[in-house]
């Protein structure tokens, strides 16, 4: 059986070369899979139907979960649920991955899909006894096109 902790997270999104940023502050279920591995487990976030400047207009219900799945060497982010969006994220350290994104709809269709590939620079998860932060920076490529050079952050609270 796995332990698991209800604990308060942080996890930050930022675009290193634009001034983009996203940041969600809530509750979260971390699971210990084993010696080296957890799972993080949050609701999904609620997206904007649109925005003005900074206000936000009209929100979004949001249905599912964001899960990730950590260990020193690889991270692994899924959103998942009954949204319209769910992407999975694949990155390990000084190596490509992939960044897939799908829409959901009557029909399962692989039409409604994108892959992009992320190559992973720096990829630190800090623990005592449980992992306590996470620090990933990555490129994200289309083909031998950059979109842009980001950094995820997870800060658990213990």
């Amino acid at each position: 059986m796995l332990a698991h902790h209800r604990k308060f997270v942080c996890l930050s999104l930022s675009r290193v070369d634009l001034p983009l940023q996203s940041t969600i502050e809530t509750a979260a279920t971390l699971y210990r899979k084993d010696a080296e591995r957890f799972h993080v487990l949050l609701k999904k976030p609620t997206f904007p139907d649109r925005i003005s400047g900074n206000a936000i207009l009209t929100p979004k219900n949001s249905d599912g979960l964001l899960w990730l799945e950590l260990s020193a060497h690889r991270v692994i982010m899924t959103m998942q649920g009954q949204g319209k969006l769910g992407y999975r994220h694949f990155w390990e350290k000084d190596r490509y991955g992939t960044s897939r994104y799908w829409l959901h709809g009557d029909t399962v269709d692989r039409n409604g899909s994108l892959q992009l590939k992320n190559f992973t620079h720096r990829l630190h998860l800090s623990s005592r006894g449980l992992p306590h932060r996470l620090h990933l920076e990555y490129q994200l490529y289309s083909g031998d096109l950059q979109l842009g050079e980001y950094i995820l952050d997870l800060e658990i609270q213990l």
